[in-house]
């Protein structure tokens, strides 16, 4: 073996964290963790909550208007049916008739 051989630098190909090892060994001497990237700033943040409420608000007004118009529908088909049975000669069929 060879005396005082140069570590081996590398980089991690999956997190791209620096890697030192000592060639004779074969052992890790060194691990630095690849930089972070820099996150969001403040006013970037504020924007995306602001979006969400809109969506939040809108999805919300949607929900809304399709419940009243489910209630306008169901009173519709609850008036036909009922138009249906009035003006039907035979009265309907009782569930325990087909027993």
């Amino acid at each position: 073996m060879a005396a005082h051989t140069k570590p081996i630098e590398l980089n991690c190909p999956c997190c791209g964290a620096l890697l030192v090892v000592d060639p004779d060994t074969r052992a890790l001497l060194r691990h630095e963790p690849p930089p972070k990237p820099p996150g969001a700033s403040f006013e970037e943040m504020v924007k995306e909550v602001d979006l969400s409420k809109k969506r939040t608000e809108s999805k919300m007004m949607r929900a809304m208007e399709e419940q009243s118009k489910r209630d306008e529908i169901l009173e519709k088909k609850f008036r036909e049916a009922l138009k249906k049975a009035e003006s039907s000669p035979t009265p309907p069929r009782k569930p325990f008739d087909n027993d």
